[in-house]
């Protein structure tokens, strides 16, 4: 599968969600986009291309921010996102540890997409990098 199809997949999960927790179906959606935006060209079936990910919306993005209740901004970003912008981010996706260790650190994420790599010194370390990442969270977060 590629990062695209992949990006794509993502972000019609992330559009089902949004959808399931304002408690509609998708014929229910469909209907009140028609009924906000004046458009009687929305149905079940094209909510459902864009929950697979076989879409991506781009003018009735205002629509949905205003039928879900979420910043247009997130979704402007999560469209981005499924169209393959590197610096896109779905709403809620937080950063990894390997987003925020330097590169060439022991920890990084291996190049195979199997196998691992632990050894008694990483392991070692493991602890005190750990620590130092609490420290940086609190230090950021303002805490103490």
């Amino acid at each position: 599968m590629s990062d695209t199809t992949e990006r794509r997949r993502e972000f019609g999960a992330c559009l089902s969600g949004l959808r399931r927790d304002s408690g509609r179906s998708q014929r229910q959606f469909a209907a009140v986009l028609c009924a906000v935006s004046g458009a009687q060209s929305i149905t079940r079936n094209e909510v459902s291309r864009w929950e697979r990910g076989k879409r991506i919306p781009d003018v009735w993005l205002p629509t949905f921010a205003q039928v879900l209740g979420v910043p247009l901004r997130e979704l402007e970003q999560a469209a981005a996102y499924a169209r393959g912008d590197a610096q896109a981010r779905l709403p809620g996706v937080a950063a990894t540890l390997a987003d925020l260790l330097p590169d060439g650190d022991a920890l990084e994420p291996l190049a195979a997409p199997c196998g691992r790599r632990i050894g008694a010194t990483t392991v070692e370390g493991l602890a005190a990098r750990v620590h130092g990442l609490r420290l940086a969270d609190d230090v950021l977060s303002g805490g103490t």
